[in-house]
């Protein structure tokens, strides 16, 4: 098919806030070929803030997955040249098909691909970080860019946030303009890839001896608050609670002044590195190289076992246990260098 340039572009993802994060740097690529596009996301209530002020974002439309038909005449009368699901499952494909677009692209291997796109994403070989995979496929397009690595997420912080993350930390009793913070995220919506309290107990004892200045604060959701509680009893005197945090930006605000992130793979990892923080993350049940950036300021820890990653479980989690606060401990040494 013949592609057109385009006036107004639908960035499709629906889903986590981890996929939106990494969504989020295909506006720029685009505005970079196109400037005078209008460029639209579409994300859901919960993940849509992780867009606020992004200068490559005209709109973020709120998705409804209880009114799917409202949310199709939505589409529809915005009138859009360019439609891109970059997830793919049933729902995305369906609104991507009734959308109207001259130009309705999705992941070749979605279910609904057969008959919900006329231009179909060929996913490349091998394993690639999930936003340079979103580049490839806009490449596809005709789209150009410098490197085969997208820009790293961003997030825009309103002016003053400086000023609101002292307010925060005051909360906790510190001041994060002097302290060396690290943070654990060591809760997942999926248990499975989360590690022991007692292996951050560990980790943190390690940290301790090698920045012995450093505090390290705990981040939850409102729902992990049991958790938490339990979590804190066992560790040792540099690890408290992070700064409560009731909005989206206040927890990226919270993150901006940390120097290294930790926990299992997940939408707090990409949070953190959107705000500017390092991160280290534990990946079992996904690959790290799919979901951690080509950057000397991120890394991934992957379980020595044949099975890791599984994306699935098991009853001996040999990926757990084979990882130790020591491989942890060197990948914060090396990203600290950056």
């Amino acid at each position: 098919m013949k592609i057109e340039r385009p006036q107004k572009i639908l960035l499709c993802m629906i889903k986590d806030i981890g996929d939106v994060v990494l969504t989020t740097p295909m506006a720029e690529v685009l505005h970079a070929n196109y400037p005078e596009a209008k460029i639209d996301l579409l994300a859901s209530s919960v993940c849509a803030p992780v867009a606020k002020n992004n200068p490559f974002i005209n709109e973020t439309i709120i998705y409804d997955k209880k009114a799917p038909l409202k949310m199709i005449l939505e589409i529809r009368k915005r009138k859009y040249d360019w439609v891109l699901d970059f997830l793919s499952n049933p729902r995305s494909a369906i609104l991507t098909f009734f959308s109207g677009a001259k130009l309705k692209a999705g992941n070749e291997r979605g279910a609904h691909a057969f008959y919900a796109y006329n231009f179909k994403f060929k996913y490349p070989k091998g394993p690639f970080y999930s936003a340079d995979v979103k580049l490839n496929f806009v490449k596809q397009l005709g789209v150009t860019w410098p490197t085969d690595h997208a820009p790293l997420a961003k997030y825009y912080f309103d002016e003053g946030y400086q000023n609101k993350a002292k307010e925060l930390y005051k909360t906790v009793g510190l001041d994060c303009d002097k302290e060396f913070l690290f943070a654990f995220s060591p809760f997942a919506t999926n248990p499975l890839r989360e590690l022991s309290p007692k292996f951050y107990k560990e980790l943190a004892l390690l940290i301790s001896k090698e920045y012995p200045k450093a505090k390290i604060i705990t981040t939850a959701t409102p729902q992990q608050s049991d958790k938490l509680k339990e979590f804190l009893k066992i560790m040792p005197s540099n690890v408290l609670a992070a700064p409560e945090t009731k909005t989206l930006e206040d927890l990226m605000i919270v993150f901006s002044k940390v120097q290294v992130q930790i926990g299992p793979c997940g939408g707090a990892k990409h949070m953190a590195l959107a705000s500017g923080a390092r991160t280290v993350a534990f990946n079992n049940l996904v690959s790290g190289s799919g979901w951690t950036p080509n950057s000397p300021r991120h890394k991934y820890i992957q379980a020595r076992v044949k099975c890791s990653p599984c994306a699935s479980s098991c009853r001996k989690m040999s990926c757990q246990k084979s990882v130790t606060p020591e491989m942890f401990l060197e990948a914060i040494k090396e990203v600290l260098k950056y």
